[in-house]
């Protein structure tokens, strides 16, 4: 259980208390161990508490006999309706509430009622059909934080709630103050607007004008290029017929200079 060197130090802080108690005891390490196991076993109390609620309670107690043969047995029975009124004032009485003292106190007799009515309905319902169904002290607490948990979640909810309805509230009223300087603003905006849009108008108007003359030139502009065009053609048309007709020409051409050469000559040596 205890590691060495912390049982040496258990074992020397126990040396004056066993000489106190056992003068003639000489302070032996086995004479301080089995010291300290007798106030173990003399101070030493280990507190176990089993629900009845289910099959463990039973399961346990038959593997383990000494649970029931060597344990002092305290059964908790039903809580009277005052010992429930009481812990739930207990745990009520500074669980902050939205409401008025009456009011709290009937919450928590209605609380007490509601347990004290459940456990009696489990009595009629083990008479009836011979089951048993128990209602114990940890039901009942766990009742009663169950519905400080829903409680505060309810409560969180509904002040979130109402801060936003709040803002909501604090905005409308703004608004409604900032009315009427909004509404002069948006009077003189919308006259801006108007000129704004007119001024748009005549604009888009002066460009259309000018985008129609500018296609009229465009279109001439065609006109004048495809005329072009077509002079070009011709007269590429024309070289060709040309250069075809003087390479037909040239051998007719040839023959001719050459009879003129030989023509010159020969008058030159008469």
């Amino acid at each position: 259980m205890f590691a060495r060197d912390e049982m040496d130090e258990i074992c020397q802080e126990l040396v004056p208390v066993m000489k106190k108690q056992y003068p003639r005891r000489p302070p032996t390490n086995e004479n301080l161990y089995d010291y300290f196991l007798s106030r173990v076993r003399q101070n030493l109390h280990v507190v176990l508490c089993f629900s009845p609620v289910g099959e463990k309670f039973r399961k346990r107690g038959l593997q383990f006999p000494g649970l029931v043969a060597n344990c002092t047995i305290d059964w908790f029975l039903r809580w009277p309706r005052d010992a429930l009124v009481a812990v739930a004032d207990h745990f009520l009485s500074s669980f902050n509430i939205v409401c008025t003292d009456a009011i709290k106190k009937e919450l928590v007799q209605c609380m007490g009622s509601v347990h004290d009515g459940v456990a009696e309905y489990c009595s009629q319902y083990f008479q009836k059909y011979r089951r048993s169904t128990h209602v114990t002290p940890k039901s009942y607490l766990s009742f009663i934080n169950g519905y400080k948990e829903i409680y505060s979640q309810k409560l969180n909810e509904i002040e979130s709630m109402a801060k936003r309805m709040n803002d909501g509230l604090t905005r409308l009223v703004e608004a409604e103050r900032a009315a009427p300087g909004t509404k002069e603003e948006l009077t003189i905006q919308e006259k801006e607007l108007h000129t704004a849009t007119k001024k748009a108008d005549e604009v888009l108007k002066e460009v259309a004008v000018k985008k129609g003359a500018a296609e009229v030139v465009k279109q001439q502009v065609q006109k004048v290029k495809d005329t072009a065009q077509t002079l070009v053609d011709e007269i590429n048309r024309d070289k060709m017929e040309a250069n075809a007709q003087l390479e037909n020409a040239k051998p007719a051409l040839l023959v001719r200079r050459f009879c003129v050469c030989v023509k010159a000559k020969f008058s030159f040596e008469i």
